[in-house]
């Protein structure tokens, strides 16, 4: 579609932006939402991004039609503000070195995957936390829901903050409604190839 669009006319600049809304916690379709997306223009008061570094755009080599690119060298920064060692599982990278993650853009993807290492750091590191183990799956982290867990992933030097309320579900509540377990959303598999950041 955005091909069409860009060689319906050639004066237009060929790129397009997101801008995500925070999902309430009310019914859906109750509460309107504020996000939006643009071909071609940038949205009025956040014209900065287009003086942002230029990240390359990979050719997925498995055929996955996705949004990709390179995170920086250990470049996701624990909640105890260290840098995480990583590194890639893509035998030969073309782009990036060995640590260098390569990363998926996904706008609706629920939860991200990473190495377990990589998810071990993050949520490992957390007063209380828990590892819950599962008979039908890899298994996730369980962390106390009062805790601000802050990450940051960087890109091209620049640290992107992501959102303590991206990091947790909740999972019980009690009769009050007050989350008594709370979830990790970053969660790992046995059989990784990307990092996946996501917008829930």
């Amino acid at each position: 579609m955005l091909d069409r669009i860009f060689r319906q006319n050639l004066t237009t600049p060929n790129f397009l932006s997101v801008l995500l809304s925070r999902v309430s916690d009310d019914l859906p379709g109750t509460t309107p939402q504020t996000g939006q997306l643009t071909v071609g223009s940038v949205i009025p008061g956040l014209e900065s991004i287009t003086s942002m570094k230029h990240l390359p755009a990979l050719v997925d080599q498995f055929g996955v039609q996705h949004w990709e690119t390179v995170l920086d060298a250990n470049g996701i920064i624990g909640p105890d503000g260290v840098a995480i060692a990583t590194n890639t599982t893509i035998e030969n990278p073309t782009v990036g070195a060995e640590d260098q993650l390569h990363v998926v853009f996904d706008t609706g993807f629920t939860f991200p995957q990473v190495q377990q290492s990589v998810a071990d750091a993050i949520y490992g590191r957390v007063p209380g936390a828990e590892f819950i183990t599962q008979s039908s799956a890899p298994g996730y982290w369980r962390i106390p829901c009062d805790y601000e867990l802050n990450i940051s992933f960087v890109f091209s030097g620049v640290k992107y903050p992501i959102s303590p309320l991206d990091m947790t579900y909740v999972e019980e509540t009690d009769n009050n409604g007050k989350p008594t377990k709370c979830g990790a959303t970053v969660s790992w598999t046995a059989k990784f190839t990307y990092l996946i950041i996501y917008h829930n």
